[in-house]
């Protein structure tokens, strides 16, 4: 599972953890998927903290900012103009590579899954769930979109482009939830989505 490749949790016993610990429980989620064909059916499994029960969740900066339709717009039309492939990037358990929380939080392990008695998990990454997961995300995002060269629209912080060294614009980025709308030529979005999946 993701949790455990990923590393989003280490596993505690509830005699090591403090009695007013933040200590929250969850649930799994499934969901069926498909690209439209019966013959493509995907079952999804998501393992969900229950972030509504968090004690600090009023004290934690929350806001995430997404693209809205006007720059998917933007995007696609500078894409036709320019005659830029267009192409998106889903990254999988996305926040769950967002770097480590900053926090001390702690999860009973969902009914059904197999766990030693007492057991607990202190969660280190910022899983889907928790409040303030999208923030985190969002700015991991950004810092590595930025140090990939891009440079932020201003007033569309989710709006991204590359100039090459003539200034000219040969890639454009928005983020979308957890998702990437790509538009750029062939070779740059390749190196890019090369990059960026690593």
């Amino acid at each position: 599972n993701n949790y455990k490749s990923k590393g989003a949790y280490t596993t505690v016993h509830k005699r090591d953890v403090p009695r007013d610990a933040n200590l929250i429980s969850s649930h799994h989620f499934f969901q069926i998927k498909t690209d439209g064909s019966p013959e493509k059916l995907k079952l999804k499994f998501r393992l969900v903290p229950h972030g509504n029960r968090d004690a600090e969740k009023e004290s934690l900066r929350t806001d995430s900012s997404t693209a809205q339709f006007p720059v998917i717009r933007l995007i696609l039309s500078l894409a036709t103009i320019l005659r830029f492939a267009v192409s998106s990037i889903d990254i999988t358990g996305a926040y769950l590579q967002a770097g480590e929380i900053k926090r001390e939080i702690y999860m009973r392990p969902p009914q059904g899954w197999t766990a030693s008695p007492g057991e607990l998990w202190k969660l280190e990454k910022p899983a889907y769930g928790l409040v303030d997961s999208g923030r985190i995300w969002q700015l991991c995002v950004e810092d590595w979109l930025l140090s990939y060269g891009l440079r932020q629209l201003p007033g569309l912080p989710q709006f991204f482009y590359l100039k090459n060294k003539k200034g000219q614009v040969v890639l454009l980025v928005a983020k979308v939830f957890d998702d990437h709308l790509v538009a750029g030529s062939r070779e740059e979005m390749n190196e890019f989505q090369n990059s960026f999946s690593k």
